[in-house]
């Protein structure tokens, strides 16, 4: 069931019609270039879902004053590595050809795990379509009930959290039913994107760039 692109949004395309607030770190300070954001304001509440017994995580490194965060890091302090890695994070927006229910499905199931804020927050948009506010609810609770989700979405969830937890678990029976509802080429390609939302939401996370580069909660 492949299908051709549509028109995608990428994150920084997103993130540039977010707004721009400005605000200081500790005492260092870094404000918003080129259109794109930086903290949002108080009102926005942005970080009103935290998970109990999680960390609220901070800035973990160091930004120059007036530096666009996202260029900076993805960008300018590795520069033999950042900017592959943005491509990659970006293609499998722009490039993929799931569906966009089976797409989310497996995302949000990482993003969840990853407890990214950005990664939460932020909703794939493709021709002007999102998932229902409904949906990132129906996916967290993949195992209980099921029938919320179509099928493809439903293993897309299933193997996102089992990627991310247990990936040495995934028997002969997971591959069974996996390979009756998708390509070998979807596969792959799930199994890509799975591996660039492990890795950069993660990297998110840990380095404290979701605390700072968050998207305001969808009403």
């Amino acid at each position: 069931m492949l299908r051709t692109p549509a028109t995608r949004r990428s994150n920084f395309d997103i993130l540039a019609e977010t707004g721009s607030h400005t605000k200081s770190v500790g005492t260092r300070g870094w404000r918003a270039g080129g259109g794109r954001p930086t903290i949002p304001g108080p009102d926005e509440n942005v970080f009103s879902f935290s998970p109990i017994g999680r960390t609220v995580m901070t800035l973990r490194i160091t930004v120059p004053e007036g530096a666009d965060l996202l260029a900076h890091v993805w960008g300018r302090m590795v520069p033999g590595i950042g900017p592959a890695a943005a491509g990659l994070s970006m293609a499998v927006y722009e490039h993929s050809t799931l569906e966009l229910r089976t797409f989310e499905a497996a995302r949000l199931r990482i993003a969840a795990i990853n407890d990214c804020r950005w990664c939460r927050d932020f909703r794939t948009e493709r021709d002007g379509e999102r998932v229902e506010d409904a949906f990132p609810a129906a996916v967290a609770a993949w195992r209980d009930a099921p029938d919320a989700l179509d099928a493809r979405a439903l293993l897309a969830a299933e193997y996102a959290e089992r990627f991310a937890l247990a990936h040495t678990d995934l028997d002969d029976d997971f591959w069974e039913r996996a390979h009756a509802l998708f390509s070998d080429a979807e596969l792959v390609e799930l199994t890509m994107c799975l591996g660039s939302w492990v890795a950069f939401g993660r990297l998110n996370r840990v380095l404290g760039l979701d605390t700072v580069c968050a998207l305001p909660q969808h009403p």
